[in-house]
């Protein structure tokens, strides 16, 4: 090719490339989302409390939790899965796809839901569905909680309100944690290298399954420590199962088959290394949030 000619080609395919973005950002963002749209869709979700609402795309997600009713919000910013949802909603813009990188993986490899209407509010559609492979909800960790006794190497951590205690090593709370670039509503262990937690809930009900998953909060933190959380299960004063833990792992769910019935249950969850590695080394502040949920699930009859 002239040399002459090159930077008239370069400069071509530039504006070839820039039309083509343009004309692809018209078709995708052709509807604009109206306050009337919002409105419209938040007084339906009121309509129907207790079930979840997802969102499709990572940038309606905001404005959602904005919108929508406070219960409808809550669930949208700390699901953990779709296994316990026998139905549920997914807003998405015009005429897009429900099923996105977004809310795909909350599926967790069950059985493709069934779709059963679409209703359009302007540019938003909340699409509908039922969900035959979630199990029957028995319990779940964040219910239970002002009721359990939690402990450290140290002794009885103190209780505030239920829903946070403070231990001479830190402490656990209750809390929406960023886990892989998602809120997440979880049980916040918060304690120093190798410290264990104890999380004791007394009797609860278990069913065939007990799920749940364990996350690491804080980009900054993660980037700057290679700790592992360790979790064990103990039902009944017996070890039932322990995991451990990588922040490589993002949102990782967990699953162990238990006997139906009521059941002495009890956490423990520790951090092989918290705080954080820097250039002057390694510093016990700020440490890391090990965010936990667990929930006991009837599946076989589903």
């Amino acid at each position: 090719m002239n040399a002459k000619r090159l930077p008239l080609v370069l400069l071509l395919a530039v504006l070839t490339l820039g039309l083509v973005e343009l004309v692809a950002s018209a078709l995708v963002y052709r509807e604009r989302v109206s306050d009337e749209d919002w409105e419209a869709a938040a007084a339906f979700v009121a309509e129907h409390p207790g079930e979840a609402v997802l969102v499709s795309e990572d940038w309606l997600a905001a404005r959602a939790a904005m919108e929508l009713p406070a219960e409808a919000a809550r669930a949208l910013e700390g699901l953990p899965d779709l296994r316990g949802q026998q139905r549920f909603w997914i807003l998405a813009p015009g005429r897009r796809s429900p099923w996105t990188a977004r809310t795909h993986p909350e599926l967790e490899g069950m059985a493709a839901p069934e779709a059963e209407a679409v209703h359009r509010f302007g540019a938003l559609r909340l699409h509908a569905f039922a969900n035959p492979s979630a199990g029957a909800e028995t319990f779940d960790l964040l219910d239970a909680l002002p009721d359990a006794a939690v402990a450290s190497p140290s002794g009885k951590c103190r209780s505030q309100s239920g829903l946070s205690w403070r231990c001479k090593e830190g402490g656990l709370r209750v809390r929406e944690v960023e886990v892989d670039y998602r809120p997440r509503r979880c049980l916040a262990v918060e304690l120093d290298s190798g410290v264990q937690a104890k999380v004791s809930l007394g009797a609860v009900e278990l069913g065939d399954r007990l799920r749940g998953h364990l996350g690491f909060g804080d980009f900054n933190a993660r980037l700057r420590n290679d700790g592992a959380a360790e979790l064990e299960l103990w039902i009944d004063g017996a070890l039932a199962a322990r995991w451990l833990f990588t922040d490589d792992q993002g949102w990782a769910a967990l699953a162990l088959a238990t006997e139906p019935g009521t059941h002495a249950l009890e956490l423990r969850v520790r951090l092989s290394a918290a705080g954080t590695w820097q250039r002057d080394g390694h510093r016990n502040s700020p440490t890391n949030a090990i965010c936990v949920e667990v929930r006991g699930l009837m599946e076989a009859t589903q």
